[in-house]
């Protein structure tokens, strides 16, 4: 029996749910469409990596609540702040939905989440303090295999989205090349489907749940349907992964 995790990332809600963005998309929109498809996939866990608002606003983390009830989603839901999100909000929206500190432990594994935001700069860093709480939960739950969810890349895009980059992200890929149990790292923020392996673990991405980015030297959007990424975890370590496009 294998344990279903969804990542849905960079959802861009604004507090007006009818703003139109790039070529005509709507947030709003692509997002509903987005969770009926997720729901078809009877997920056990619903990570969002951050980037749920758009505008830091109380109405679009509404806007995503009533999506997901509207929705009749079964899932338990995760939520990561991303650089365009508001924590504190985000914290009181979601109260026990909001994924910080305690991990999740499924059968085999251990789900950790890492808060990267640096506020008012849209960079990120993942404190020493952090890092240090997740080592003890590596050394302590040794035999399991360990997953990490954060919102900003750690391996540069080479494009300007480096603009936007995990500025301590040197000292979080030696962690992991120190730790062999980490086998798996999502993260958002990008727009786009990046695979690579960084010592023992795979870094996966995944697209938006509206608009995506094209990785070059100067900002611009890409023609890409929404998507999300379904992982299914094993308890003997092993797992697959799959984006799944909607629209």
């Amino acid at each position: 029996m294998s344990f279903r995790v969804v990542q849905i990332t960079d959802c861009h809600l604004f507090a007006d749910k009818n703003k139109i963005v790039g070529d005509g998309i709507s947030s709003y929109n692509t997002l509903d469409v987005t969770l009926k498809a997720v729901g078809k996939m009877a997920p056990d866990l619903v990570i969002v990596t951050g980037d749920l608002s758009a505008d830091e606003s109380a109405e679009s983390y509404q806007h995503f609540q009533n999506l997901w009830s509207q929705n009749e989603m079964s899932a338990e839901l995760k939520v990561i702040p991303g650089n365009h999100d508001a924590p504190d909000l985000m914290k009181a929206a979601f109260k026990g939905g909001f994924w910080r500190e305690e991990p999740i432990q499924v059968k085999g594994w251990m789900l950790h989440s890492l808060h990267s935001q640096v506020a008012g700069i849209g960079k990120g860093n993942v404190s020493v303090e952090q890092l240090r709480q997740l080592q003890m939960q590596l050394d302590t739950h040794s035999r399991l295999s360990h997953f990490i969810a954060v919102h900003h890349h750690p391996i540069p895009m080479n494009s300007w989205m480096d603009n936007y980059e995990w500025m301590n992200r040197e000292a979080f890929i030696d962690f992991v090349k120190l730790n062999n149990n980490i086998k798996l790292i999502i993260h958002g923020h990008v727009h786009t489907t990046r695979e690579l392996v960084v010592g023992e673990a795979q870094l996966l991405s995944a697209p938006s749940t509206c608009w995506q980015f094209k990785h070059e030297a100067e900002f611009a959007f890409e023609q890409g349907a929404p998507a999300f990424r379904v992982i299914n975890l094993h308890q003997d370590g092993s797992y697959e992964s799959d984006i799944i496009e909607v629209m």
